[in-house]
């Protein structure tokens, strides 16, 4: 069996990066156990899902697979307001109210 060139390994590669991108974005309509759509009681719009934890955990080992870090230290970044919201968590759930501990 041949191997695949580099070209057609950066294609896959493209592939399942967009493929990635597209179900983390994309929300689905939450449904009842009929299929019809559920919607939020006080505005009567339709209650949307966040991505499946297996697309994100794929997503997560597809980024460290090919070394991309980012730096939690950059203010601006959303791995930063993740790694805060990390931090927080765990302070209240050690029972800790201030950032020192």
């Amino acid at each position: 069996m041949s191997k695949a060139s580099e070209k057609k390994l950066g294609e896959l590669h493209g592939v399942i990066a967009e493929h990635l991108i597209e179900r983390i974005q994309a929300q689905e309509v939450k449904t009842d156990g009929k299929g019809n759509p559920i919607r939020d009681e006080e505005t009567g719009a339709m209650v949307k899902e966040a991505c499946a934890p297996a697309v994100l955990s794929v997503a997560v080992r597809f980024l460290k697979d090919n070394e991309i870090v980012s730096d939690p230290g950059d203010e601006n970044s959303p791995i930063h307001d993740l790694a805060k919201a990390v931090d927080q968590f765990s302070q209240s759930r050690h029972g800790h109210t201030d950032s020192t501990h």
